[in-house]
């Protein structure tokens, strides 16, 4: 009755989580449906430097819109991270989900984003110069387990500092190593909420700031998110089945690339 009362007042998770899927969606959108109509019509060239954006045309600036849009979502999935790593009864079962659906959305993630049409027509339906954001997620999870042993286990504060100084230098080298999305600067924000998780908003502005230095610019634009941070009432929400949002990933590559193939996008 409780959780049920404070839903009414604020934002709750799940709500954050429709924020941050459809966030990503349009972004993907943008990533791919977009970027192949922009080939096709000879303009996407002109996405590389901002002083011939006067020659994108209209879908070009759709696709702008879209991939600015898209810059709120993995902050967001950060901050949900770290909320289920400090609600999750189960920090295990939780890490091996993620490893889970990391491995079910390689495939999807290649196609839709990163593989020549001709290399998956052919069978070739991996790439390793980019890894999906489940396995940032997992080594991230990781990375706030090692980080909790730390607080919990060392007694005097430099020593404490230290351990979690080498234990996201340590996950950060391992994401960049396994080239995963976000790289390893996606870790390090990701340890960043967590550690200060007494304040989200500082927290989370923190996160996107090393995100901009070291993704882009763009990634900025998601400090819009923190209105909605602030709105947070710490409740789950309204209940709905935890894969909904797991399987969304893979899904909707697969979707969006059928979509690219449906209107003769394929090269």
């Amino acid at each position: 009755m409780e959780e049920e009362s404070l839903s009414r007042f604020g934002i709750s998770a799940s709500k954050i989580k429709w924020i941050a899927m459809f966030s990503m969606l349009i972004d993907h959108i943008g990533a791919t449906l977009l970027t192949r109509i922009m080939d096709a019509e000879g303009t996407l060239r002109f996405l590389d430097d901002y002083k011939n954006w006067g020659r994108i045309g209209t879908v070009g600036w759709i696709y702008l819109i879209c991939r600015g849009i898209g810059r709120l979502a993995f902050p967001l999935y950060l901050f949900l991270l770290t909320e289920g790593a400090v609600h999750t009864k189960s920090r295990i079962k939780y890490l091996i989900r993620l490893a889970i659906f990391a491995v079910i959305s390689e495939i999807p993630f290649d196609m839709a984003l990163h593989l020549k049409d001709d290399q998956v027509f052919a069978g070739d339906l991996f790439y390793f110069g980019r890894q999906n954001v489940f396995v940032t997620l997992t080594i991230s999870l990781l990375v706030i387990m090692a980080i909790d042993e730390a607080e919990k286990r060392i007694k005097k504060i430099p020593a404490r500092i230290a351990a979690m100084i080498a234990i996201v230098a340590a996950g950060s080298a391992l994401g960049w190593l396994v080239k995963t999305d976000y790289g390893f600067a996606g870790i390090i924000a990701a340890a960043i909420i967590y550690v200060f998780r007494w304040n989200k908003e500082i927290a989370f502005a923190l996160a996107v700031m090393i995100l901009s230095v070291f993704e882009g610019e763009s990634e900025i634009l998601a400090l819009a998110c923190i209105p909605i941070l602030s709105a947070y009432n710490g409740t789950r929400g309204r209940k709905i089945n935890r894969f909904v949002f797991y399987a969304f990933y893979p899904i909707h590559f697969l979707l969006l690339w059928g979509l690219c193939f449906f209107c003769g996008l394929m090269k």
